[in-house]
């Protein structure tokens, strides 16, 4: 029987003592000069009863996420069948917090103790609490030596978790069965329970509308059809974070269901075949919710840092990483894990110029690496030692890297440390849920705004990174001598798929045994012949033949395949003397290619781009054979493709005023630059659309059509259903150019990137690809409310107006704000008159708009390819532009007025 600690004054020797959790039958005596469990002996010899060993003791459950006015809680369990555990002495440590338990107090045999996490005095109670955001609970005995640890993930509200059977390793969730002081169970939910998560699908399984989505597998044990109408599933417990089923959503008896998780399309509102929640899982972190018909949470799986294209899922009730992925059937078998040695503290920013303090751990194993429980730290004392747990279910990848966040709050996610970098220096450090540790940097003063770490990844060489900190990533140095100028990625014969390397120094650079590659964590691909060489400012070309397979569709290492479909990256490699990297590279990223497209190297007023080029320049760009084109040593590159559609005014911060809506004034321009109508799908596939991406998300209806040199809005409400909003949007605008929408989301103020896509022709059998839509960048504009950008379109009333539409796009120097033109072309083009004002002189006067740049150019024939300037670039500050010139032996000539940027 339990009783409450209370004091007892015994007269006669005039002492006192304090004793906490008494069990029944026995009692408390004096002993020497200590009191103890005794066996009840009145008016005799006090006599010590049996204890056994603190080792004895487990944490058995624990409730770290209370309801509103109720306090956490640990339970202790004593493991031996026959005798006691004496609790005095014993020291519980939560995170870096740590509090000794000095009661009088005993657990009996497969007895149980809950103790409070409230920071409250007595022997029911515990000097610290319980982070709801997940954290280690540690044990340890009089002594000091440790005895059991748990760490544990974000918790659920009113749910604890444990160990089932008492005192196992096996650890679930009770949901409404916590037992605290009572032999734990499992809630009676006869229903589907969580079966398979996939939080980061980059290329793993395609989702039945052809995008690599997330996914939520479920699976109903009972021999019965289960209806889901009215339950839930969440990435969280608000409502903002979950997604009901449907009425008519049911699973069948033994049965599996999938439900997709995109956060790009809206969510599933009616029972289909293809269920979607509308949101995206967190690859960084997170959780997954079941609730049932009335909100309770019936099922939940809470996980940490997650491998790509890796699921977790259940296999014998545990939740392990999964060899593949398996959405619909029984899950695959663990995936194979590699040694925590492999892992190393790979580069740190103590001191960033904006936002905070990072490091990064690099696995140089080829196998993923199970890292939950495992500690970081800044701390090396004992206690300092378990500062910062990883939650479980964290994994990183083979051959990858993790970053993690040093902000001081590791309830902001699973890649947030419980401490933060110090500039003048300290310590990092990485140790197994046992306190070994597997590897620890120090570092001195730290310079502003540059990262140190491991030159190549997982070395020695510990470098400084001035220009080139790469949280995340690959750590380099950057290779200038050498640039990636050219690529092509689509091709068919005679074409294939081409690299093309340019030297823009005034020196001869030697590039024999460096190495070509797709991949950052596989570098050593294709080995550069020895003794190629390219001559100040020249160019070589690498073909399909010499880095890729014979089908240049696979990857056979060490030779690698340029994927068209989905994007990829183009690195190169310096090597020293001997054929070891010496950490320097170069590359570059790009997305989705049309057939016989290249992208290339661009250089704007603010940086270099990497985009599609209006044509191939690789040397020889029209061959009759794929021999011909190799043929081909490089060029200088071609203009960018632009168009047909392209982004031609932005208004993102309308102004508030008066009575105005801000909300629904906002818009994006689409412009057709071109003669013909350009139809906003894909014509052999109908239902697959263009698309606005990135900063918000909008999916045009098949058969929109934009004329040619026509105009098409697209708005953050429905146009159709919302006819009041229209109409307020015409008078303040005063349009009548045709609307769509909504678009999800909103422009931000603060700068974003606005993508325009349109859809290529889907992946055919029997690509392994097969059905998948591959999604072509046609424009991308990342625009600033600051300069270079024009700042009076941040909330000025003015919008941001694209100068020349056939120009170059992300460029702000081909941008100006203006009052909207919303449905209007934004610059009236020049009208020109010509003038005979004397025997040998003419007048050319143009009608233009003032503060804008303009040039006079000429031909003496028009089936001539090129025009000549006749003088510089001039910015005109009046509406008018004249120009006189003399016409002496010049019978005929043609004169245009181009707007300059």
């Amino acid at each position: 029987m339990r009783q409450s600690p209370y004091l007892i004054q015994i007269q006669i020797v005039w002492t006192a003592v304090t004793f906490g959790v008494q069990l029944t039958d026995y009692s408390v005596g004096r002993v020497g000069e200590r009191w103890a469990l005794t066996v009840p002996t009145p008016c005799s010899e006090n006599r010590l009863a049996t204890l056994v060993g603190q080792t004895n003791l487990v944490i058995n459950e624990w409730l770290a996420n209370a309801p509103l006015g109720s306090a956490g809680w640990i339970e202790l369990y004593n493991k031996d069948p026959s005798f006691p555990v004496a609790l005095q002495g014993i020291w519980i440590a939560v995170n870096d917090a740590m509090c000794r338990y000095q009661a009088l107090s005993f657990i009996p045999p497969k007895g149980f103790i809950r103790l409070f996490a409230d920071e409250l005095p007595g022997a029911e109670h515990l000097g610290l609490k319980l982070p709801a955001e997940g954290g280690v609970i540690v044990l340890y005995d009089a002594s000091a030596n440790e005895v059991d640890r748990v760490v544990y993930g974000p918790q659920v509200e009113d749910v604890s978790e444990g160990r089932l059977p008492d005192g196992t390793t096996n650890v679930v969730k009770f949901i409404q069965s916590s037992s605290p002081e009572q032999s734990n169970y499992l809630g009676q939910w006869n229903g589907p329970v969580l079966n398979e998560v996939l939080a980061r699908n980059s290329r793993a399984v395609l989702a039945p509308w052809s995008a690599y989505a997330d996914f939520i597998e479920l699976y109903n044990p009972t021999s019965t059809n289960f209806s889901l109408s009215g339950m839930a599933l969440g990435r969280g417990q608000s409502a903002a974070d979950k997604w009901f089923f449907p009425s008519g959503a049911s699973i069948g008896p033994g049965g599996y269901l999938v439900i997709w998780c995109d956060g790009s399309r809206p969510a599933s509102t009616t029972a289909s075949a293809a269920l979607n929640t509308g949101f995206k899982l967190l690859g960084e972190g997170g959780a997954v919710y079941l609730f049932d018909s009335v909100g309770n949470v019936v099922d939940s799986i809470a996980y940490g840092l997650q491998v790509e294209d890796m699921p977790i899922g259940r296999v014998n009730d545990q939740w392990q990483l999964l060899a593949k992925p398996t959405p619909g059937y029984s899950n695959a078998i663990p995936a194979p894990l590699g040694a925590a040695t492999s892992l190393c503290i790979n580069e740190w920013m103590a001191a960033p110029l904006t936002g905070e303090d990072w490091f990064e751990i690099y696995n140089r194993s080829e196998l993923p690496v199970d890292v939950s429980g495992f500690y970081l730290t800044d701390d090396p004392s004992v206690a300092g030692i378990v500062k910062s747990p990883i939650p479980p279910l964290s994994f990183i990848g083979a051959r990858k890297w993790v970053l993690f966040i040093a902000d001081g709050n590791p309830s902001a996610g699973a890649n947030h440390v419980n401490f933060k970098l110090d500039a003048k220096g300290e310590t990092v450090r990485i140790y197994t849920p046992q306190t070994n540790l597997i590897d620890a940097v120090d570092f001195g003063l730290q310079t502003p705004g540059v990262s140190q770490g491991r030159l190549p990844d997982g070395a020695d060489r510990i470098v400084d990174f001035v220009r080139t900190p790469t949280p995340g990533t690959a750590n380099y140095l950057l290779l200038e001598k050498v640039i990636i100028n050219e690529v092509l990625t689509h091709t068919d014969p005679p074409l294939e798929d081409a690299i093309e390397l340019y030297n823009p120094s005034s020196e001869v650079v030697e590039i024999g045994g460096w190495y070509i590659s797709d991949s950052l964590s596989d570098p050593k691909r294709f080995r550069i012949p020895m003794g190629t060489v390219i001559p100040p400012g020249g160019y070589v070309v690498f073909y399909q033949y010499q880095f890729g397979s014979t089908n240049g569709e696979d990857d056979e290492p060490p030779l690698f395949a340029l994927n068209s479909a989905h994007g990829d990256s183009v690195y190169l490699f310096e090597t020293d003397s001997t054929g070891n990297l010496t950490g320097r590279r170069v590359g570059v990223s790009f997305g989705p290619a049309p057939n016989g497209v290249s992208f290339g190297r661009f250089l704007t007023s603010v940086g270099e781009e990497f985009v599609l080029m209006s044509r191939r320049t690789f040397g020889v760009d029209n061959p009759r054979t794929p021999d011909e084109f190799r043929r081909g040593s490089g060029m200088p590159n071609a203009y960018p493709l632009v168009g047909p559609i392209v982004i031609n005014e932005i208004m993102y911060a309308p102004p508030n005023f008066g009575t105005n809506n801000p909300d629904i004034e906002e818009f994006i321009e689409l412009f057709n630059i071109s003669d013909v109508a350009v139809p906003l799908y894909d014509p052999a596939y109908p239902t697959n659309t263009w698309r606005i991406d990135n900063a918000v998300k909008f999916s045009f209806a098949p058969g929109t059509v934009i004329p040619p040199r026509g105009i098409l809005l697209v708005v953050p409400f429905d146009p159709l259903n919302n006819p009041a909003a229209t109409a307020a949007f015409r008078v303040r605008y005063n349009t009548d150019a045709p609307l769509v929408g909504p678009y999800m989301g909103r422009l931000d103020n603060a700068g974003e990137t606005i993508e325009l896509l349109r859809p290529d022709t889907p992946q055919l059998p029997p690509h392994p690809d097969a059905g998948y839509v591959p999604y072509i960048l046609v424009e991308r504009i990342s625009y600033l409310p600051i300069s270079p950008w024009p700042t009076e379109a941040a909330g000025q009333g003015a919008s941001l107006q694209r100068i020349v539409s056939e120009n170059f796009g992300n460029d702000p120097m081909n941008w100006r704000a203006g009052l909207p033109t919303a449905g209007r072309i934004n610059i009236k083009p020049p009208m020109g008159s010509v003038e005979m004002i004397g025997q040998d002189t003419i007048k050319l006067k143009f009608i233009v708009e003032p503060g804008l740049t303009y040039q006079l150019e000429y031909k003496d024939d028009l089936l001539d390819s090129v025009w000549i300037p006749v003088n510089p670039s001039v910015m005109v500050d009046s509406s008018e532009y004249i120009v006189e010139m003399s016409a002496t032996n010049t019978p005929r000539r043609f004169y245009r007025l181009v707007l300059r940027p």
